[in-house]
């Protein structure tokens, strides 16, 4: 056994083989294909060559087929140098597990063999976390891309920037490291970086300067906005290339692919365990077939993946620039159908078409959620995501958390995921909605059509053979209706149908249901209504038509109609014969006349004066 301060400890066996495999992918020149030629180094190194040779033969083909970084080389060359850079990431995490073999035991190794493998082989993710090996390997990646940006634009120096926390862009990484950064250019790089960051443009200094400085914004292409910027410095401008502006912009899209790699591979820690929840809860989302069921199905998703307290479901009015609580979870104090003004967060939230994090409210601060008028509640952390379509504000998704800390970025991320699948199932429930709407509405007047009759009908028919109730139907023609085609045209007879039927809708019950059963002829149902009290109803529509007038290009058009009544059981005790009472009535009406009301008798239809 070598003497023990001979062996390599863990943390530099593994720095060893990082390294190797590192300076193995310079015939690569792919960020991702080193990052995962490191893991699978530190694989081997822990776990043995099986799994790691397992890992590269699976990474590979995808490599070869969706690296955009690999898209320069042929396709025999990209799998010979990836199979090259895995084995040597291979190779080297071996060499690193047998020097470690000749050490000393401790709590991990092989001086346990008692413990099951997954208690005595820690993984991956806990070692890179451990040892914050993870970050040094992700800049040594990043110093790499910025080394190859840096020698193949033929630029004195590169430079990444990232935006912080307030806004402002610094300098965070420059390659070669010694290079200086305060140089004076018109306008300044401070400033260059602002405005390339802020328009997401390519921009450069004044031309009437010596040198170059050029910046290109940096963002993962999900970012809403740039999260950074790429700039180039060259003292002679004239040594560069005619074509630098969009070379420099390549290099930062390949750098703000990685960037968004890595920072998706350091979230996921976070959103474990939440993933299949979020699928199932979209899975329920989508699966709604109404506003109000798509209401209770995306707040019990939200509550699900953010762990909330409560959630509520507003639908948003973009010109009226107001909203309605259109669904709330079980217990909240603000009641469906409370409105959303303009200033309050949700308001804002929408709006601006931002979501809004809170993860501890101030306990002594007043926030409107919803409204100035909304009820007093617990209030400790509070997420608002907007569920935007086509950059059009439908609604928002407002969950809170009692307690301080609840609620944070990382729910907030998962409530926006669940926002984009609500808004795309919201705009289906509209389309739905507003086809079954279409479907059952004459266009015309806009009152129910003949399906919904017959619908309604039959419900309130068998409606009374349960509950001994009884049901009256009215049937009103328009008298020469002809006529006011032939004499004024059919775009006055559409004016007279719309007005009838207007003047009908306003005077009957909520209940009650008004339709357009043919083309001059409206059929009214009267649930729960007695033949007496069904004439009544139908002299006063009678009334009403005989006293409108309707105007057309100056002239003005009389309007009369007739009306049969029948009720159910007075007129008859049969489902199929109530209609033809009330049509029978109606032929009645219009022998006595026109202009009037007549009822169908219960045995015989012979009519009631």
């Amino acid at each position: 056994m070598f003497p023990e301060s001979l062996v390599p400890s863990r943390i530099g066996a593994l720095a060893l083989s990082v390294a190797l495999t590192i300076l193995a992918t310079s015939a690569v020149h792919s960020p991702i294909a080193a990052l995962l030629a490191c893991l699978i180094a530190a694989l081997a190194w822990r776990a043995g060559g099986l799994y790691a040779i397992g890992v590269a033969l699976a990474s590979i083909p995808v490599l070869a087929h969706f690296d955009p970084f690999l898209g320069a080389l042929p396709e025999d060359a990209r799998w010979v140098r990836l199979a090259m850079l895995f084995a040597a990431g291979t190779a080297t995490g071996l060499a690193a597990r047998v020097a470690m073999r000749h050490g000393h035991d401790d709590a991990w190794g092989d001086g346990h063999p008692d413990l099951p493998p997954s208690s005595r082989t820690p993984s991956v993710e806990r070692l890179m976390r451990d040892h914050a090996l993870g970050r040094a390997v992700e800049r040594d990646v990043i110093e790499r891309l910025l080394v190859d940006a840096q020698q193949s634009l033929g630029a004195d120096d590169v430079t990444l920037w990232m935006r912080t926390d307030e806004g402002t862009a610094r300098p965070l990484l420059t390659i070669p490291a010694g290079a200086q950064r305060d140089r004076k250019t018109n306008p300044s790089a401070q400033a260059l970086v602002a405005w390339s960051v802020e328009q997401g443009i390519v921009t450069a200094n004044q031309d009437s300067d010596a040198c170059a400085l050029i910046a290109a914004p940096v963002g993962a292409a999900h970012d809403a906005q740039s999260g950074g910027a790429l700039t180039l410095y060259a003292a002679d401008r004239l040594r560069l290339a005619p074509t630098v502006r969009q070379e420099l912009a390549a290099h930062a899209a390949r750098l703000g692919a990685l960037l968004g790699l890595l920072r998706d591979g350091r979230e996921t820690r976070q959103y474990r365990g939440k993933a299949e929840l979020l699928a199932r809860a979209a899975e329920r989302v989508q699966s709604s077939h109404d506003v109000a069921g798509l209401g209770h199905a995306v707040c019990d998703a939200a509550l699900e993946v953010s762990g909330g307290t409560r959630a509520a479901f507003i639908v948003w009015d973009e010109r009226e620039e107001k909203g309605s609580v259109t669904s709330v979870s079980m217990g909240h104090a603000v009641p469906a159908g409370f409105e959303v003004t303009s200033s309050s967060f949700v308001g804002t939230s929408c709006r601006e078409r931002q979501r809004f994090t809170v993860s501890e409210v101030d306990a002594a601060s007043q926030y409107a959620v919803f409204g100035e008028t909304e009820p007093n509640r617990r209030l400790g952390s509070l997420a608002v995501v907007p569920l935007v379509r086509d950059s059009r504000p439908l609604g928002a998704i407002a969950v809170e958390g009692e307690e301080a800390g609840q609620l944070t970025a990382v729910e907030s991320s998962l409530l926006l995921l669940l926002s984009s699948v609500s808004a795309a199932a919201f705009v289906n429930v509209r389309h739905l909605e507003r086809a079954t709407v279409e479907s059952r509405t004459d266009p015309l007047t806009r009152l129910a059509n003949r399906r919904v009759f017959d619908e309604r009908l039959r419900q309130h028919l068998a409606e009374c053979d349960r509950n001994g109730q009884v049901l009256s139907l009215i049937l009103a023609d328009l008298d020469h209706f002809k006529q006011v085609n032939d004499t004024y045209g059919h775009t006055a007879g559409d004016r007279v149908l719309a007005a009838v039927a207007a003047s009908a809708k306003r005077t009957i019950r909520g209940i009650d249901l008004c339709t357009r059963y043919g083309g001059e002829e409206l059929a009214i149902l009267l649930p729960q209504t007695p033949m007496e009290r069904a004439r009544e109803v139908a002299e006063r529509i009678r009334r009403s038509f005989e006293s409108a007038r309707v105007e057309v290009d100056g002239r003005v058009i009389a309007v009369t109609a007739s009306f049969g009544v029948a009720s159910f059981p007075t007129s008859t005790g049969r489902h199929d014969s109530l209609f033809s009472a009330a049509d029978r009535a109606l032929y009645e009406a219009k022998k006595a006349g026109r202009n009037c009301v007549r009822c169908a008798d219960e045995s015989n239809f012979a009519v009631n004066a």
